[in-house]
């Protein structure tokens, strides 16, 4: 009786050659990790470790960081340095020796640094001081307030009175007084009527002030002055001296002279409105505020600086240059604001607000109820690749305009973050991140691949990201040069670190291998250069971790082999760790075809 012959079972293999990254879920693909520290994708597919940091600056009470103009511009304390000058800001700030974080937005020439609201021209060594001016009258000052053209010449003939004069000629000009009936009028011969000026002007000189070196042409500024109706926002149309010229109207003669004392002063102001959240958007700075409003009142609005003038939130005359402010109706503090897509977008937790239109009477604000920023995490905001990238309260979100898709799936279903900081730069989103218990967690989501890696976490508090790949970052100490490409903005970075000690380890295997086959060889290939080494570490069925194999640095440009035979097990774990640059490119496990249950 001849039977037919059984050929030999070859051994099955399965390989990785893809490393996907970072997936802290029970249930995770073979080459993704459940936990590491310091892996990259810079190199996708294979796996390495991140690069090197530079720590660049040492200092104390580090408060903000911009990069502009291929250089890191910071303020420590109340000092701004950019490049090798240095601004002392100390005479200019309302609180002085603040520890407060701010924000630095560039704006044309100037760097102007919230909530502080300090300006320094970065091309005019001179040109540094405070956003809001306000000016006191000494007592004993006579102040004279006269009717005048709008260059601030007086009138050549002009009476007053409440009935208009007899005889008039061809341009004289009549201050009507009658409380019901006040206005400047010309009389125009040819028409032999008497018609009303559209625009009038008071001339403001206050003796030995030299009053246009506080205030300049354009500010809008408010005034305790006796006359009510240029208290509340007047615009300086003209500037000079110890005078300045405003549009109103004087009441009961073409001059007024009114003397400050003890118990009266004209008090002159140039106000910013409190801002929470700033940006900039079409040469315009924007903010918003939710709360008190410093008055007795709350407020919940969205505001614009006047056109190229970041000085100037009050000036409403009509004009396309005007600034602009909105109210609005959903309850909640703002969370966070950005320039995006050439629009100004704020967030609450829950909405987003976008600002339609090129100036104030044709902008239109859209309301989207969807994820916003989380409270904290303002710095989150990050665009990449024309896409906008911010923390919400539930997950990392990436946000096109329309509607917010979750990306952090891989974080975590039940990891909770908080206290977001983020920066983004060459297809990379680095976000730092704190959990309830306030520890630290670094972040890098690679949006080419779709891939998260966890790098060790350091105190970050800001970032500043280039288009060409620099990204630094800072906390009250330190700034660090990271990212994709060396830094090449110090050329003599204070020591960083030596070699970059790093982990990852896998979720469990051989739930997803059919029919309890066994695994027989597993075998790590890899490049390890010298001074360089890798460990490969399993551990059987959720028990401590066993070291299986080292390979070194030999100098040589082949690659290595690790190669070690499993225990008989439920399931497994694998860690590599190890120190120094080293290429991981694939994975190899081969497994018996007999199969059977474990043990």
């Amino acid at each position: 009786m001849y039977l037919p012959t059984r050929l030999p079972e070859s051994n099955n293999r399965a390989m990785v050659d893809t490393w996907r990254g970072y997936n802290h879920n029970y249930r995770i693909a073979g080459g993704e990790f459940f936990d590491m520290e310091n892996m990259s994708s810079d190199y996708y597919p294979i796996l390495t470790p991140r690069k090197r940091r530079s720590k660049l600056i040492q200092g104390e009470n580090i408060r903000g960081i911009l990069l502009t103009d291929d250089r890191v511009c910071y303020l420590e304390g109340d000092t701004l340095y950019y490049g090798t000058r240095t601004y002392d800001i100390s005479p200019y700030v309302a609180v002085q020796g603040s520890e407060t974080q701010q924000t630095l937005l560039r704006f044309g020439a100037y760097i102007l640094i919230y909530p502080q609201n300090v300006y320094v021209n970065l091309y005019s060594e001179d040109e540094i001081g405070s956003m809001e001016k306000e000016y006191s009258v000494d007592p004993g000052v006579d102040i004279t307030f006269q009717m005048c053209d709008a260059d601030g010449n007086d009138f050549d003939n002009v009476v007053a009175g409440p009935t208009p004069p007899a005889n008039p000629t061809d341009g004289m000009y009549w201050l009507n007084t009658d409380p019901d009936a006040n206005g400047l009028n010309i009389w125009v011969d040819n028409q032999s009527m008497w018609q009303p000026v559209a625009t009038t002007y008071i001339r403001v000189t206050i003796p030995g002030s030299n009053i246009a070196k506080v205030f300049k042409k354009g500010d809008t500024i408010k005034m305790t002055s006796w006359l009510e109706n240029i208290n509340d926002g007047s615009t300086i149309q003209s500037i000079e001296g110890d005078h300045f010229v405003i549009i109103g109207i004087l009441q009961d003669g073409v001059v007024h002279v009114e003397d400050t004392d003890e118990a009266w002063t004209l008090h002159i102001q140039r106000k910013l409105p409190q801002l929470d959240y700033v940006c900039v958007s079409n040469n315009r700075v924007w903010g918003c505020h939710y709360g008190p409003d410093g008055k007795g009142g709350v407020v919940n609005e969205i505001y614009a600086s006047k056109l190229g003038d970041f000085t100037n939130w009050y000036d409403y005359e009509g004009l396309s240059t005007d600034s602009y402010a909105v109210s609005i109706g959903d309850d909640g503090a703002f969370t966070g604001c950005i320039n995006y897509q050439g629009r100004p977008v704020f967030f609450k937790e829950n909405h987003i607000y976008r600002i339609y239109g090129s100036y104030p009477a044709e902008y239109q604000l859209v309301t989207n109820n969807v994820r916003g920023v989380q409270k904290g995490s303002s710095r989150s905001l990050a665009i990449l690749n024309e896409y906008l990238i911010y923390k919400s309260s539930m997950d990392v979100v990436v946000y096109d305009g329309t509607t917010p898709v979750s990306i952090s799936k891989d974080l975590g279903r039940d990891q909770h973050y908080y206290s977001a900081a983020a920066g983004a730069t060459l297809d990379k989103y680095y976000i730092s991140m704190q959990d309830a218990l306030g520890k630290k967690f670094y972040f890098v989501y690679d949006m080419v691949n779709d891939i998260w890696e966890r790098e060790d976490a350091i105190d970050i508090l800001g970032f500043t990201t280039s288009e060409s790949g620099q990204v630094y970052c800072y906390n009250e100490k330190e700034i660090y040069g990271i990212g994709t490409n060396d830094n090449i903005l110090f050329l003599n970075p204070l020591p960083g670190e030596d070699m970059v000690k790093w982990w990852c380890e896998t979720g469990d295997i051989a739930y997803e291998i059919p029919d309890y086959k066994k695994p027989i060889n597993i075998a790590l290939r890899a490049y390890v250069p010298h001074n360089s080494e890798i460990q490969v570490w399993i551990s059987y069925d959720d028990g401590p971790f066993e070291e299986k194999g080292v390979v070194r640095g030999n100098g040589k440009t082949l690659t290595q082999i690790i190669s070690f035979k499993p225990m008989s097990c439920d399931h497994y774990r694998l860690k590599f760790k190890g120190h120094g640059y080293c290429r991981i490119i694939t994975m190899t496990t081969t497994f018996d075809p007999e199969g059977g249950i474990y043990g």
